[in-house]
């Protein structure tokens, strides 16, 4: 279960990043418009949490042991 949160979060945290990387950059040069930018950094934020779910993820599953993921099986 942890697994899976954790990879729905890692894709979504990669598609808010390319949506963060685009609308700043949009809206900085382009449009002009800070509402834009602030969708931008807003995006970035929801990056960082999405990234922290998916790191605890990761976490829960070494220390509780779940070999059903290989980088746990590996370590």
């Amino acid at each position: 279960m942890l697994a899976e949160i954790g990879l729905v979060a890692t894709l979504i945290a990669f598609f808010t990043a390319i949506y963060s990387i685009g609308a700043s950059v949009y809206g900085e040069r382009i449009s002009r418009k800070e509402a834009t930018v602030l969708s931008g950094r807003n995006a970035a934020i929801l990056t960082f949490v999405l990234l922290l779910i998916s790191m605890l993820g990761l976490m829960g599953s070494l220390l509780t042991q779940d070999y059903q993921v290989k980088y746990v099986w590996s370590v």
